[in-house]
């Protein structure tokens, strides 16, 4: 772990010992030499930190680059979709996430972002989703559809209506959900409990479990009485949790559910993509807004220094 962290390509540990040892640290000695009010101290070093940092050539020193759209590897994300979509080799869902990518990189209401929400309306046509192929249509109409081919996609939409309204007379109460919104998916195992019953306090934590502290384990769980294998003494959220690198075109980069059919793109970056727009606002509201321009590289530098993630 050592010997990637100093690897000169990446030189992230040298980088911050010199923001460090050069730069801020002879500034934080005055500052704690002048202002001995501790609250005031704070505030101080604070805004220190954020001014230099907004002037430290950090982008240069980690080769930082701008994760910008780019129609040009679009359409080279769209004609490798378009090769795995071949009738005698069947790899539509292949071919699918090839278009995502596609959508992710295009520019807002380009012709390579329409030309993927196309392709991907076909796809869901050959796999019989017409609520989504219907979706994707919209979506590709909404992106400025060339009107060279919109023949094709009037036509392709009035077989779909034609497909759902049969569907309807053989089984009229057949519930769909709405593509491109926000729906409490099934995930087909039902949700954990407790085995045992919950702490008055600590409701996600067994009431057999307590919190010791000795010198040989230091701070420790231990409990009260004999767990079986396959018992459930604590259930907790995640405080983070973050997609693969495999899964950012197939899953909603905020509720993390599979909706390849559907997905949108964030238009700061090509890295992300939601499932609705629900989900874009509640991820740009909570974080994205701050790592939006710097998540490729962050894919890059940790995928390097852990050897490809």
């Amino acid at each position: 772990m050592s010997k990637r962290l100093s690897n000169k390509k990446c030189d992230v540990t040298k980088l911050f010992d010199t923001l460090w040892k050069e730069a801020k640290q002879h500034r934080v000695a005055i500052l704690i030499q002048n202002q001995p009010d501790k609250d005031k101290l704070a505030e101080l070093i604070k805004r220190k930190t954020d001014d230099f940092l907004r002037t430290f050539p950090f982008r240069d020193r980690l080769k930082l680059q701008p994760d910008t759209k780019d129609n040009a590897k679009a359409l080279a994300a769209r004609n490798r979709g378009n090769e795995l979509f071949v009738p005698m080799q069947g790899k539509y869902l292949e071919s699918l996430q090839h278009y995502n990518e596609s959508i992710a990189y295009s520019e807002p209401g380009s012709e390579a972002r329409a030309l993927a929400y196309g392709n991907r309306s076909v796809v869901c046509l050959k796999l019989g989703l017409s609520q989504e192929c219907l979706e994707n249509i919209r979506l590709a109409r909404a992106s400025n559809y060339p009107a060279r081919l919109m023949n094709k996609l009037n036509k392709r939409e009035q077989d779909v209506k034609r497909c759902i309204e049969n569907d309807a007379q053989i089984i009229p109460r057949r519930v769909t959900h709405t593509p491109g919104k926000y729906w409490a998916r099934e995930t087909g195992c039902p949700a954990l409990q407790l085995s045992y019953e919950a702490h008055a306090n600590i409701p996600h934590l067994a009431k057999c479990v307590e919190l010791r502290q000795n010198s040989q384990y230091g701070r420790h769980l231990v409990t009260t009485q004999h767990l079986k294998a396959g018992d459930v003494f604590l259930i907790e959220k995640p405080y983070a949790n973050l997609l693969c690198d495999t899964e950012r075109y197939k899953r909603c980069a905020f509720c993390q559910n599979e909706d390849t059919f559907t997905l949108i793109p964030c238009e700061g970056c090509t890295v992300t993509m939601y499932c609705s727009k629900e989900c874009m606002d509640k991820a740009h509201k909570q974080y994205h807004r701050y790592e939006c321009g710097v998540l490729r590289d962050c894919w890059r530098i940790v995928g390097h220094l852990f050897g490809g993630m």
